[in-house]
């Protein structure tokens, strides 16, 4: 009998979202929170990206050195609140249609599109206006036989655009040089500040260094070779206790410095008219490409998978294939396809059986797994689990299994600048080793730590082009059922893996030759995290268990803990593997069901209720390099309620996500999340 079924569903929300306003300074930042500024968390612009020229501790051409008190002066930034807008819009709708040809035979087509407005935290912090995801998927399944599978997935980035770099752009909109507001805030502290402010009037109230010429005091100029470098150490030391004792005038002269530097460079101030105007042109050119920090993006993506099975009551097999093509789209704002477009093919063919032994007691399962992609060699995966079923309560797992994971588009192709740091790809390999000056960024911190940089302290290293990934792992797993009131789950596994893709930092620079020797020329420095493997082997281990008891059909108690692990072999191993996983956390939940505070009234009749509690341990959370830091340890209770209305054939739920308002953030740079409530209702319309 042939016959048409048509699917359909339709969701839209709407919700102001919390803002991200964590002001502390940027874990690992050089310098936390001294007088001449930091770089905070959700402030924006405010990097030190200059390559020292805003360094008072630094003696070089140009620097000026009061002590070891003033530190690196930022600059203002804007808050995150100043360039994204928390109005969070989402819109879905799904349709399918099934064409029954036989009882177990059917042609599907369906159709996935949504949109939306949010920000989002990926590499950096997002302003994501207007995206676009479509999906056509077209199916020939037979059930329990075949299937042929094929669908395209295409996507638009909208009016959406990097917030980080957006801040950056705003506030070096009227200046013709970065480098401009440095000068204009030094010359302006210098003015405002000097030892004789402070009551200390010898020696003089600033000592300029000349690399040529010496210290300059008083129109005496102090060659080295004839400077007595014990009383400029003495000198240091009485400075450091002068600015010790006059914090308050010091941290006053930044700020005015910072407010002149300002003014004069014309930085925009937010709600007016002209940031207004100028934050809608920046956002609205596609990134660094024509001097704005929009995206473009219409990648697209084509995937077709078969399969068929055969076997008999005791053996089951089946063979697939499956072809991927990705196809990025972002004209240069996000991956390497300024000049020519990316096409990335990748196939895998797979078998698998599963035997049964003694009835159905004993289940063996055995796969094996070819996948290429065009840019890496053939790698193989086999696989196999043992499930052993003794009695109708208890149940046994074994498995043992290889995975493959193909470095993604990010990992080969990408060129993304977040600001403190771009983010490349690594299909061909950097450092060194490819004719590039790469150092670590702690030798660059020592280069400059000494009056005169030392070329020699610099540390070069080279990555090489990037490899898939390869993982062995066994798990083992029992679950029973006792006196049909307690259901136990546990688990336990290990991983190893090979070539675990992860990132590395690192700089790059020119060399200055001009002087007979090497230098790093200013202000040629920039900073690139790059995807890169593990050199060492990588595992990861865990457990996991959940209890639930039922002492009756309407009352459930649960609970379950899972703890996670990861160890990397090798200290020498500067991989920065991304796990963001806790070690430890756990859940407690109550539900209670048909609930009845009256026999008569139907108001009071058919309500449930659930209550969750939910614990999750600190861990370091790794992303770029501005929003790398610690998740700290929290906590939430979620609440809910729901009614059956039997006359009208719904179910009213009411109830609150975090309902004791732990403020709380789970990505390192989003938001502080609170009290979410909602109230919906279901009708079952027959």
């Amino acid at each position: 009998m042939i016959s048409w079924d048509i699917k359909s569903t339709f969701s839209y929300m709407q919700a102001n979202d919390w803002e991200a306003d964590n002001l502390s300074p940027v874990e690992g930042s050089p310098i936390a929170i001294n007088p001449g500024g930091y770089d905070g968390v959700n402030i924006y612009g405010d990097e030190d990206l200059t390559g020292s020229i805003n360094d008072y501790e630094t003696e070089t051409n140009n620097k000026y050195y009061t002590g070891e008190g003033l530190g690196i002066f930022h600059r203002t930034g804007y808050l995150e609140k100043d360039v994204v807008d928390y109005n969070t819009k989402n819109l879905k709708f799904a349709t399918a249609l099934h064409y029954k040809i036989q009882e177990d035979f059917e042609l599907i087509y369906s159709m996935n599109y949504g949109t939306g407005t949010t920000v989002y935290q990926g590499d950096n912090r997002f302003s994501l206006n207007g995206i676009q995801f479509l999906q056509n998927r077209i199916e020939l399944n037979k059930k329990d036989k075949f299937f042929i599978r094929a669908y395209r997935s295409q996507e638009d980035a909208g009016d959406s655009y990097d917030a980080v770099a957006t801040a950056v752009r705003l506030q070096d909109y009227n200046t013709i040089s970065p480098n401009d507001w440095f000068s204009d805030y030094s010359s302006r502290f210098i003015q405002n500040f000097n030892f004789e402010m402070v009551g200390w009037s010898s020696p003089t109230p600033l000592i300029v260094f000349d690399p040529i010429n010496g210290f300059q005091n008083n129109g005496w100029v102090f060659q080295l070779d004839t400077f007595d470098i014990n009383w400029m150490a003495n000198w240091y030391s009485m400075s450091d206790s002068v600015l010790n004792a006059n914090t308050d005038l010091i941290i006053s002269t930044h700020q005015d410095a910072r407010d002149w530097a300002d003014s004069q460079s014309n930085v925009l101030v937010p709600g007016t008219p002209e940031f207004e105007a100028i934050f809608n042109d920046i956002t609205s050119k596609i990134s660094y490409l024509e001097g704005g920090t929009g995206f473009y993006d219409k990648s697209s993506l084509n995937h077709i998978h078969s399969e068929y099975q055969f076997g008999n009551n005791n053996s089951n097999i089946k063979i697939g294939a499956n072809f991927r093509q990705y196809t990025p789209d972002s004209k240069g704002s996000i991956f390497m396809d300024t000049t020519s477009a990316i096409i990335n093919n990748e196939f895998g063919i797979y078998t698998g059986a599963e035997i049964k032994l003694l009835g159905e007691a004993l289940k063996i399962n055995t796969t094996v797994r070819a996948d290429k992609n065009e840019n890496f060699d053939v790698n193989l995966s086999p696989a196999a689990s043992i499930v052993y079923k003794p009695n109708k309560d208890d149940v046994f797992r074994l498995s043992f299994g290889s995975a493959l994971r193909n470095p993604t588009l990010s990992d080969q192709y990408l060129f993304y600048n977040v600001g403190r740091a771009i983010l490349i790809g690594n299909l061909y390999g950097h450092g060194t080793d490819y004719g590039e000056n790469l150092v670590t960024i702690e030798s660059l911190y020592e280069y400059f730590t000494p009056a005169f940089p030392i070329y020699d302290s610099l540390k070069f290293f080279s990555v090489d082009p990037i490899k898939p990934e390869k993982a062995k792992s066994i798990e083992l797993g029992y679950r029973s059922t006792i006196s049909s009131k307690i259901y136990v789950d546990a688990n336990f596994y290990y991983s190893e893996y090979t070539d675990f893709i992860g990132y590395k930092i690192g700089a790059k620079f020119q060399a200055d030759t001009t002087n007979g020797g090497y230098s790093i020329a200013l202000p040629s420095i920039q900073a690139y995290r790059m995807a890169a493997n593990a050199e060492n082997k990588v595992t990861t281990k865990g457990a996991s268990i959940g209890i639930n008891y039922y002492p009756n059909s309407d009352l459930s108690i649960s609970g379950n803990y899972s703890w996670n692990s990861l160890n990397e072999k090798g200290t020498n191993d500067p991989i920065i593997p991304a796990y963001n996983t806790p070690e430890h956390k756990f859940n407690l939940g109550l539900l209670m069901k048909n609930i009845h505070f009256s026999e008569q009234r139907s108001i009071l009749r058919d309500f449930s209720s659930s209550l969750t509690y939910k614990w999750i341990e600190g861990y370091n959370y790794e992303g770029s390099p501005q929003f790398t830091g610690t998740i700290p340890t929290y906590d939430i209770l979620d609440f809910q309620v729901s009614k059956k209305i039997p006359e009208i054939d719904a179910t009213l739920k009411i109830g609150s996500t975090n309902i004791l308002n732990n403020l709380h953030f789970e990505v390192y740079g989003g938001p502080y999340i609170g009290r979410m409530t909602y109230c919906s209702i279901l009708f079952d319309i027959k």
